[in-house]
């Protein structure tokens, strides 16, 4: 198990700190919707599954309302990630009719981040993105897939396969919807790897 300390000087702070403020606000509306009594308290969590990845991926629900209410920002942001295990514990509250919409929710955040930092990626190793480092390529197809309607899209297809953990993803995929084939709690962990390979190091932890 790791928990990552994200800070403001990441490069992944203020796009994790809104995507957080939205993921409260869902899951404070579907517990009302179900019919339950909404009471978050300090260090309470919601883990997210990864599919690819097989991490389960916890972030806070705690705190990210009330501190934008507040006009803050928090001083950090704590994930913890660990492998998935065997048997999945039994949640307090379980949102897996809504893994669809939840993955598709964090896909601007992500879009975001990519577009922010890519520039660095092509100063350093060229604008073809062939030439990147492979969790930049998948982070690339991936973000390509966000911006044809979620779906994967290979302008050639030529284009290699690029490849991040387990997923896979080539022209002979286009039109797959993404969501199909990697979660929220994927797309988490690839941000980390994003901005560990961005940065030269890894993202600070405890």
């Amino acid at each position: 198990m790791t928990t990552f300390l994200i800070d403001k000087n990441s490069g992944l702070f203020h796009h994790l700190n809104v995507f957080l403020i939205a993921l409260e606000g869902v899951f404070t509306a579907t517990s009302l919707a179900a019919g339950q009594r909404v009471q978050l308290n300090p260090g309470d969590f919601s883990t997210i599954e990864g599919l690819v990845s097989k991490m389960d991926v916890r972030v806070p629900l705690h705190g990210p309302i009330a501190t934008a209410i507040q006009d803050r920002t928090p001083d950090v942001i704590e994930i913890t990630v660990l492998p998935t295990p065997p048997s999945p514990p039994r949640f307090r509250f379980n949102t897996r009719g809504l893994v669809r919409t939840l993955t598709i929710l964090v896909q601007p955040f992500y879009a975001n981040y990519f577009e922010q930092h890519v520039p660095e990626i092509r100063a350093r190793y060229g604008r073809d993105d062939k030439g990147w480092p492979p969790v930049w390529q998948a982070a690339w197809a991936v973000r390509n897939a966000i911006s044809h309607n979620g779906r994967v899209w290979f302008k050639s297809p030529d284009h290699p396969a690029v490849t991040w953990r387990s997923l896979t993803l080539a022209p002979a995929h286009n039109g797959t919807e993404l969501s199909s084939l990697m979660s929220l709690g994927d797309l988490l962990v690839l941000l980390l790897d994003m901005e560990a390979e961005r940065t030269g190091k890894a993202v600070p932890n405890k």
